[in-house]
């Protein structure tokens, strides 16, 4: 599903125009990411919790060249953990 596609199905289910979806929508990503990007983590019932992480810093190699080693740098993720519920419909 692409973006345009959930914002109608989101305002054919609340019964609002494609515009204030898409509204919603967009607010709920930025209040999202804001939140994240303060270090707090972010639940959604039902759904699951979105949460930044920090990779440390590690060894790798080049995939080019495997002999020679590199250094990775620590890095910053967003990682998903998904609610029980949504375990469940995938197993099902």
């Amino acid at each position: 599903m692409n973006y345009s596609t959930l914002v109608k199905q989101v305002a054919a289910a609340l019964n609002l125009s494609q515009t204030d979806a898409d509204k919603y929508l967009k607010t709920f990503v930025s209040v999202l990411l804001e939140s994240i990007q303060s270090n707090d983590s972010v639940d959604v019932t039902g759904l699951g919790k979105f949460k930044k992480v920090i990779r440390k810093e590690r060894k790798g190699v080049n995939p080019q060249n495997p002999s020679i080693k590199i250094l990775i740098p620590e890095s910053k993720a967003l990682t998903f953990k998904s609610a029980l519920a949504v375990k469940r419909l995938l197993n099902a």
